[in-house]
């Protein structure tokens, strides 16, 4: 499109927001979800995404969330030793 021009957040934005409807990208999206920019919008795009995803365990959440967090923030995380998904966030 001429004169129009898209950055990667702009674009991943749009992806996570009117991507495909079909069950199978959901669970792609989800698992190739991981903190590009502000924890907010990380845990806003995590509570987006996990609400399509019913087959895995709180455990498997809590995992997931914490492995595609920013490496410092996940070293602040496990200073303060949360137990669940709930005290992470």
């Amino acid at each position: 499109m001429a004169g129009i021009s898209f950055n990667n957040k702009t674009l991943y934005c749009l992806f996570i927001h009117f991507g495909s409807s079909s069950q199978d990208n959901v669970h792609e999206q989800f698992f190739n979800l991981q903190q590009l920019y502000s924890v907010t919008e990380y845990l806003r795009d995590f509570e987006i995404m996990s609400g399509s995803v019913t087959d895995l365990s709180l455990n498997a959440f809590k995992d997931i969330f914490l492995k595609r967090l920013k490496l410092e923030i996940q070293t602040k995380i496990y200073q303060l030793a949360p137990i669940d998904l709930h005290q992470i966030m």
